[in-house]
């Protein structure tokens, strides 16, 4: 009984001793952050014991640490106009983690622009230089509309129709606290269409005795955006980005304090 007990005993022990080696090899290649050897030995570990807690969490964490790691050398390679490159990449990381919407959203967008690219060698007969094919449709939008502005008038000054100094206590989302301070000096919003806020969730501020400007200059500062005068009584607000920094630093500084 006791020989009987003790057979089906021994595989087990194995096994589990065998998946434990793998989830220590597992560990020491994350520690160096080689998620694709950490992974991988997770994985073994986890098909020696698929009920281990262990496994399953390491193996879990890797999953998604290794595909974000592609997804990061993706982009590290786009902006050097190296698109195919950056294609595989994004493939990787989308076969790795199938959940993965940035993995899925950077294949489109890669794509779109290796087909952009394709398209002006058939037409021009040459390749633009890599920092041209590093920019998404998104990115040569902007410059593109930037560029027409500019090569119609200057970058006109914001003079309100309501020139008041502004005395506003708000807690609201990015967009309500430019239109709250627009609408209080009764000029217009135009939004880029691509706008998406990088700072989630209601803020409070409070201005007191503050110009149009210095309330506009702070709020994008907070909710990391940035505005500028399309005519004496509207402006664009789209996110910050190195485009808009480099338009940015064509604008005279402003110097202001506020209470938050």
């Amino acid at each position: 009984m006791t020989a009987a007990l003790l057979g089906p005993m021994m595989p087990l022990e194995a096994r589990t001793k065998r998946g434990d080696k793998f989830l220590a090899e597992g560990r020491a290649a994350e520690q160096k952050k080689d998620w694709d050897t950490a992974l991988s030995f997770f994985e073994k570990a986890l098909s020696e014991d698929p009920s281990d807690i262990l496994y399953q969490m390491a193996s879990e964490k890797a999953r998604f640490q290794t595909a974000q790691s592609h997804i990061d050398r993706g982009l590290r390679v786009r902006s050097q106009g190296l698109l195919g490159q950056a294609l595989v990449e994004f493939q990787k990381a989308y076969a790795i983690n199938p959940g993965s919407a940035v993995a899925e959203q950077e294949i489109r967008r890669t794509t779109e622009m290796i087909e952009r690219e394709r398209k002006r060698v058939q037409e021009t007969g040459k390749e633009d230089d890599a920092k041209e094919q590093a920019m998404t449709p998104g990115e040569q939008a902007k410059r593109d509309t930037e560029q027409r502005i500019s090569s119609i008038l200057p970058v006109p000054d914001l003079k309100p129709l309501n020139p008041e100094p502004i005395h506003l206590r708000l807690n609201g989302s990015t967009k309500l606290l430019f239109e709250t301070v627009a609408k209080v000096a009764n000029i217009n919003v135009v939004w880029d269409p691509e706008y998406q806020a990088q700072v989630r969730g209601n803020i409070p501020v409070e201005f007191d005795n503050s110009t149009i400007e210095e309330a506009l200059d702070y709020l994008s500062v907070i909710t990391k955006s940035y505005w500028k005068p399309l005519s004496p009584n509207t402006i664009f607000v789209t996110m910050d980005n190195p485009i808009s920094a480099a338009i940015t630093k064509s604008r005279s500084p402003r110097f202001f304090t506020f209470r938050t």
